[in-house]
């Protein structure tokens, strides 16, 4: 597939919004996605994929706090 490893990175980074913010399609880090996927493309794999975090996903919040105090999140399968 010609856009494969496009959607796999875009999937990626909605892993990291679903982590750390509020996953929508306006998301500014999703923007280069937008700009290399097809419109369809790009929309059919935000609302399948994510539907899929919601259902099957949940955020751990201050897994881990670094040497400097910045705390870190987690996502895990339910």
């Amino acid at each position: 597939m010609k856009y494969k490893e496009s959607i796999k990175d875009m999937k990626k980074m909605m892993e990291s919004i679903f982590t750390y913010g509020t996953l929508t399609k306006e998301n500014k880090y999703l923007d280069s996605y937008r700009e290399r996927l097809p419109e369809g493309i790009f929309n059919l794999t935000f609302d399948i994929y994510s539907v899929y975090l919601k259902e099957n996903c949940k955020v751990m919040y201050d897994v881990y706090t670094d040497s400097e105090g910045c705390t870190y999140n987690s996502l895990v399968r339910k």
